[in-house]
């Protein structure tokens, strides 16, 4: 399979997908009315009892309020980007880390610490310093530990 730079271009593809996957489900099923709520009332659109009544139409509405220049596909693309390089980096680290013992569960694990101790940590200076909701910091942490450690699973198949 092709390599580069000792990295399984296949193997960081199908992570990246996934990873990307474990976003949709989250943002896109599991977690979207709150997400979006907690992120419009962060933004001062309305009181989140106000817009948890919303029509999926109004929330829309609301949304380009808070955000205009938001763009859909472009968010998905440039968030497709970031993934990418995320997973590619973790597969560089993971490599490294895990020389000569590379384990579905050394990958895994290491992979959880890195999104602990670098991602979680990261984004919880939006919730320390900016009054970022605890609600937003728990779905982006999910989001972010479980891509992780997916990513490192597909990504040890490929080692």
């Amino acid at each position: 399979m092709p390599r580069i730079g000792g990295i399984n271009v296949v193997g960081v593809l199908l992570a990246t997908i996934a990873f990307y996957m474990v976003g949709f489900v989250f943002y896109g099923l599991v977690f979207q009315a709150e997400w979006t709520a907690q992120t419009l009332a962060m933004s001062g659109v309305a009181d989140l009892d106000s817009i948890r009544q919303m029509t999926p139409e109004r929330l829309e509405s609301a949304w380009y309020e808070a955000f205009p220049d938001a763009n859909p596909g472009l968010s998905m693309g440039l968030g497709f980007v970031t993934t990418l390089i995320t997973v590619t980096v973790l597969a560089i680290i993971l490599r490294q880390l895990t020389s000569g013992a590379s384990t579905i569960m050394s990958y895994a694990g290491l992979a959880c610490l890195l999104a602990i101790g670098f991602s979680v940590t990261t984004l919880a200076y939006d919730h320390i310093y900016a009054a970022k909701p605890l609600t937003l910091l728990w779905i982006d942490s999910g989001h972010l530990i479980i891509g992780y450690v997916i990513s490192a699973v597909i990504l040890s198949f490929f080692d």
